[in-house]
């Protein structure tokens, strides 16, 4: 087979995977990622608000598709609840809760009236560690 065939081939199976990949559905969590127009989180210490986040830009709310895993975390004893991420659609808002304790992290929500508990993942807790040394 000659370079420009190999090159054809290629083409062709890359265009194949692309279309599959783009019918597969969208989990619950990966359309409200996709479809929020704006994220915000907030972080509390004491009853009191120690950071506040908000974006609009489409990148950066992306970037959670990367941060919030699409598993089912399982908890571990009593979790405080220390902040929320808010993504807001134009139809609507969903809250997250979460906790950045050690084995507690995780985020709880509810969503077309189904409750889930998704991990943090390491880029997302490094993300809202970020967050708070900034402020």
């Amino acid at each position: 087979m000659n370079s420009f065939a190999g090159m054809k081939v290629i083409s062709l199976l890359a265009a194949i995977a692309l279309m599959l990949f783009a019918c597969m559905p969208r989990t619950p969590l990966q359309r409200l990622i996709h479809d929020a127009d704006v994220v915000k989180v907030f972080v509390y210490s004491a009853n009191l608000t120690v950071l506040h986040y908000e974006s609009n830009n489409v990148g950066r709310i992306q970037q959670w598709k990367n941060f919030i895993e699409d598993d089912t975390a399982v908890a571990f004893g009593d979790c405080p609840r220390e902040g929320k991420i808010i993504f807001r659609t134009s139809e609507d808002s969903t809250v997250m809760t979460f906790s950045l304790q050690e084995r507690c992290r995780y985020v709880s929500y509810e969503l077309d009236g189904i409750e889930y508990d998704k991990s943090l993942s390491k880029e997302g807790i490094a993300f809202i560690d970020s967050l708070m040394k900034v402020r």
